[in-house]
């Protein structure tokens, strides 16, 4: 994926697309899932994240099975570490509310570190002074999704902690 054409990345990611959540559980797809985030275009990678945000049949969000996996919540961790500052809002947005039922999960716990880490991030470039850990200190609107925007590059206003440019 990294070496390849332009277009052959593209292949490879449409071939991805409709089966993210599935092939992220798997031990060796969630490798290539990964790479498909890592090396897709700003677009090819929102659409990852939005089909891993749209809601199942039951009404569960795929983006929250994938943290508590052993092998998904690693692709989770490679969009966090990859995505522009709207794409990470989004995902931390969806994320914050399950932050504390994932501390149960082995697994929801490498993410968790993760999101404290990148909120901590934010905090010292924004120069607040807010300990990391204290995810309470992030605030997010209720309604942070009906402000988002594909494609829009601007941080939305619900989102209280913004720092430009954090990847």
């Amino acid at each position: 994926m990294e070496r390849g054409q332009p277009s052959d990345r593209s292949l490879v990611v449409n071939k991805i697309l409709g089966q993210a959540f599935l092939l992220s559980k798997h031990k060796f797809a969630s490798n290539v899932v990964e790479k498909c985030v890592a090396h897709g275009t700003k677009q090819e990678r929102q659409m990852l994240i939005d089909e891993v945000l749209e809601p199942q049949e039951d009404g569960s969000i795929p983006l929250i099975a994938m943290v508590k996996d052993q092998f998904a919540n690693y692709v989770v961790q490679k969009m966090l570490d990859v995505v522009d500052g709207v794409q990470q809002e989004l995902l931390i947005s969806k994320l914050k509310p399950h932050l504390n039922s994932l501390r149960k999960y082995t697994y929801g716990k490498h993410l968790i570190n993760k999101v404290e880490r990148l909120l901590g991030q934010i905090k010292r470039t924004s120069g607040q002074r807010v300990s990391p850990s204290s995810l309470d200190a992030y605030q997010f609107d209720d309604d942070s999704e009906a402000l988002y925007t594909p494609g829009y590059s601007q941080p939305s206003p619900n989102f209280s902690v913004y720092a430009h440019g954090t990847q």
